[in-house]
This record gives C-alpha cells, sequence and structure tokens, in this order.
C-alpha cells in the first residue's frame, strides 16, 4: 500500500506500518520513528556527556540526578537528550516521566523547546516546583497534585537563589500530566479521525 496523505487514519497507519517491516532489525518502533522523523537538532547522548552538560546549570530548581542515576534511565530505556549546542537539554525515563529539563542559555525560549522535545518522545507526566507551573501549562500540561512544601527536601543553593532573584521561599511541589503525543500521533496531527 502506497501513502496517500488524503486517505483515511487506518490506511495512514497500515502504510507506515508496512514500510517499517523490512526495518525491523532497529532497536523499537521509537528508534524507527526518530530516524522517519529526524531529530530536530536534538540528539540522545549517553549518561557521562549528559551530566557533564547539566552539571553547568546553576539553578537549584534543576535536579541534577547522580550519573548512576542516568545510567539507570538510559538502561531501563529512558532517553537524555541535549540539543545541537549543547546548551538545553531533558531527560524522558521510559514511563514517560519527564525529568532535569535545563537550559543554560536562559530566556532563549531553549527551556520551553527541551519540553516540546520532551513530549515529542513521549514524556507526558513530570513534578515540579509551583513556581514552573505556568511554564508547563505552556507546553498542555495540567496539574494533578500538589504536596506541600517539605524543607528537608530543599535544594542546595535555594536560599541563594531566592535572594537573587526573589519569589516564594516555600514553594508547593506540584504534579502535572498531558495525553502522550506517540510517534505515530505525531505524523498524523491535524488530520480527520
Amino acid at each position: 500500500m502506497n501513502y496517500d496523505p488524503s486517505g483515511s487514519r487506518a490506511e495512514k497507519v497500515a502504510s507506515v506500518s508496512n514500510a517499517l517491516l523490512p526495518m525491523g532489525k532497529m532497536k523499537g518502533m521509537e528508534s524507527l520513528f526518530a530516524i522517519m522523523l529526524g531529530s530536530r537538532g536534538w540528539n540522545t547522548v549517553g549518561p557521562t556527556l549528559f551530566r557533564k552538560i547539566i552539571s553547568k546549570n546553576k539553578s537549584p530548581t534543576v535536579h541534577v540526578y547522580k550519573k548512576s542515576e542516568y545510567n539507570d534511565i538510559k538502561k531501563q530505556g529512558g532517553q537524555l537528550v541535549l540539543n545541537k549546542d549543547r546548551s538545553a537539554g531533558v531527560a524522558i525515563k521510559r514511563d514517560g516521566e519527564i525529568v532535569s529539563v535545563f537550559s543554560n542559555k536562559p530566556g532563549k525560549g531553549l527551556g520551553q523547546r527541551a519540553v516540546k522535545e520532551a513530549v515529542d518522545r513521549g514524556g507526558h507526566k513530570l513534578d515540579a516546583f509551583d513556581s514552573l507551573e505556568n511554564f508547563y501549562k505552556k507546553s498542555g500540561f495540567k496539574t494533578t497534585g500538589k504536596d506541600k512544601w517539605n524543607p528537608m527536601f530543599k535544594p542546595d543553593r535555594w536560599d541563594q537563589h531566592i535572594q537573587r532573584v526573589g519569589g516564594n521561599p516555600t514553594p508547593d511541589i506540584v504534579y502535572m500530566a498531558r495525553e502522550p503525543i506517540t510517534q505515530v500521533g505525531k505524523l498524523f496531527r491535524g488530520t480527520k479521525r
């Protein structure tokens, strides 16, 4: 079956599936669709490089995991992703949890692009300080829960951060989610169902 952009959704799915059958040696559908869709300047990297780059970020709102934790994310089927010039990135766990969103060039919109990349790669849930709630709402996330501030989990350099930028010194933690976008779903955005 040839791809017909005017065809029904079922025909489009069948067309894409048939085109992918000969490529079966690759790991998972995710890899196949990533090849088809292109990376748009974002690349999957290893745990050592990811941690090296994210460690340059000085914001206490960015949680930098231990190298072993990034190793685990990768081993369990997650993705560690950096943009082309390595100034922004995000980690996506296998279950769709988005963690370690960062930009080392604030004010350039790279954080939002990192979130979009995470969503495009299957990310659909996260937790963050409530001061970042509107940031994630711009990407279609909705708040699903909230925990009160617990000083036991206060990040390093938090007091200096609050003195420098202001804001709520005891923000709540928000849990947010959005409908997952599958790689197949990306191909058919805007098509009639």
